[in-house]
């Protein structure tokens, strides 16, 4: 059977539930179940990002998933979620493919004042854009698919919070030739709160990344990688700063702090060398609900990643985003987002420039929430979005208008 078929079944067998949940969520006991369906239609001027010879297309997203959550005494909960993405190109249906998304999460805490919390999640996806390092962002399919989790243990009592963790990402790509991608990196984690106002908290965190790139220390890849060359590394991360609780017209956190890059080996690949590297960080993402129908939204960032490119070893990304949402007459929301980022690449290379990449980003849209006839479970929207990216580089530029028209059911 074609993808057309199939995509076509898809959506026949997911639309024949809809009446049977339209009374509500399902509710077993404690348990809470959601399911939802989610169709997006959007117009992409340019779906590989290109700086020459952009190619437009028309892409169409089904998205049906389901979240189960078990809500235990206060605040002790277990969640699981999954969904699954169809993703069809009009025009360049070789882009097609389907993506699964999995989540879930859970807190324990006990009468005393201690308690466990784990988050994880699943990714298996092709879609053209690459991954978080920007590797193949150009390229259609990239199969691959990641895995990230995190495990804590805790104590808190009046003013102070106390966690020891540990997370773990393994990432790995189902092509020979991007084997030399895979990663398996473990995260340990140190983290304290102190309560200084009734919904301020002073907080202190570390953070060392254990990188650990499994087909390049076992030399199975197609670059000629080993493991006296990889690109391994301890990356240690300090964090001070502030926790806004949630019941709050401020929450989120404002953290600053500093990172150091050891890199396990001297040289790369290429006989290029490695230098360790010390610098600033940033990790701030705050929400503040103007009033009941008004809330904006602030982040900044800074973060060091690994680069995949012959001519550096890594880059920085600075980034910064300013978001608004205003509800009219409780059915009706406009919002408008706009964002710029650096990307500085700490070039290796003694016959090229170093590479600076500048994107800007613009959003705007509405969404109306039918509140009467179809029970509050419908949303439709309408989105506009704009990213120009600026480089000294100039077969990196680009141009992107996406325009969407989206619907979502969830109950």
């Amino acid at each position: 059977m074609d993808s057309k078929g199939q995509f076509l079944i898809i959506i026949a067998i997911l639309l024949l539930p809809l009446n049977a949940f339209a009374e509500g969520n399902i509710r077993i006991g404690r348990i809470q179940i959601h399911p939802g369906l989610g169709y997006e239609l959007t117009h992409d001027s340019n779906i590989f990002k290109e700086s020459e010879r952009e190619r437009a297309d028309f892409i169409h997203t089904l998205r049906p998933g389901v979240l189960a959550k078990y809500q235990g005494d206060g605040d002790n909960f277990f969640m699981a979620s999954y969904d699954l993405g169809a993703i069809r190109y009009a025009e360049y249906t070789d882009n097609d493919y389907i993506e699964h998304n999995g989540m879930i999460s859970g807190l324990y805490r006990t009468p005393v004042g201690f308690y466990g919390r784990f988050d994880n999640i699943f990714s298996h996806t092709a879609d053209p854009l690459g991954s978080s390092n920007s590797y193949r962002e150009n390229d259609p399919k990239v199969r691959r698919w990641f895995n990230e989790g995190v495990l804590g243990l805790g104590y808190e009592r009046n003013r102070l919070r106390v966690e020891a963790n540990y997370g773990n990402h393994y990432e790995r790509y189902l092509e020979n030739e991007d084997s030399w991608q895979n990663r398996n990196d473990h995260q340990y984690g140190l983290l304290g709160y102190y309560r200084i106002l009734p919904r301020t908290s002073l907080l202190a965190q570390y953070r060392l990344t254990d990188i650990n790139y499994t087909n390049q220390n076992n030399g199975d890849n197609t670059r000629g990688i080993d493991g006296d060359t990889s690109q391994d590394a301890l990356f240690h991360q300090f964090f001070i700063g502030l926790n806004f609780d949630p019941t709050g017209k401020v929450n989120g956190e404002l953290k600053l702090g500093i990172g150091h890059k050891d890199y396990v080996n001297d040289k790369d690949w290429n006989d290029e060398e490695y230098e360790d590297v010390t610098t600033w960080l940033a990790e701030t993402d705050l929400d503040w609900a103007m009033s009941a129908k008004t809330k904006f939204n602030v982040k900044f960032s800074r973060s060091l990643k690994d680069s995949t490119e012959s001519y550096a070893t890594r880059f920085t990304t600075t980034a910064f985003g300013l978001g608004v949402r205003h509800t009219f007459f409780e059915q009706f929301t406009a919002y408008a987002s706009t964002g710029y980022s650096l990307d500085e690449y700490d070039n290796t290379s003694s016959t090229l420039d170093s590479r600076n990449d500048k994107t800007f980003t613009a959003a705007t849209g509405v969404e109306y929430q039918f509140k009467n006839w179809i029970k509050d479970w419908l949303t439709i929207g309408l989105g506009y979005n704009f990213e120009n990216r600026v480089s000294n580089f100039d077969d990196e530029e680009f141009k992107d208008h996406r325009t969407t028209v989206n619907f979502l059911a969830a109950f």
